[in-house]
């Protein structure tokens, strides 16, 4: 992914983002799904670690939702005391590790790089 695309990309999740948490609709979500599967499938496309891919996803929603919120998931918290952008997120980012997981083995994530030649 190219700079340009990735500030696009940022921006339309956002955007998607900041309507899903205000209106909560069906329609909304639908839409907040498809750029968060759209961001997903383009993080899975390049060489970038799912921890980095993680922290972008992030850092495109810092700023968004209600004052003092940051992207986090809630462990823990009753559904009911959780502030909209909070349940949004946490839906957003389920949809997101599914669709950057598509396909790849269960333990994908645990399989370590192999190792770079060493010296002998």
């Amino acid at each position: 992914m190219s700079p340009s695309s990735d500030a696009d990309i940022g921006r339309r999740l956002a955007r998607s983002f900041d309507r899903a948490v205000a209106e909560r609709t069906e329609g909304a979500m639908s839409a907040l799904r498809e750029e968060t599967v759209a961001l997903a499938t383009a993080f899975r496309a390049t060489t970038l670690q799912p921890e980095r891919a993680v922290i972008l996803l992030k850092a495109m929603l810092r700023g968004h939702g209600s004052a003092g919120w940051a992207p986090s998931i809630a462990a823990g918290r009753e559904v009911v005391a959780m502030p909209p952008d909070a349940l949004v997120y946490e839906t957003l980012f389920a949809w997101w590790v599914d669709a950057y997981y598509q396909g790849m083995p269960a333990d994908a994530a645990l399989v370590p790089p192999p190792p770079e030649s060493v010296p002998a």
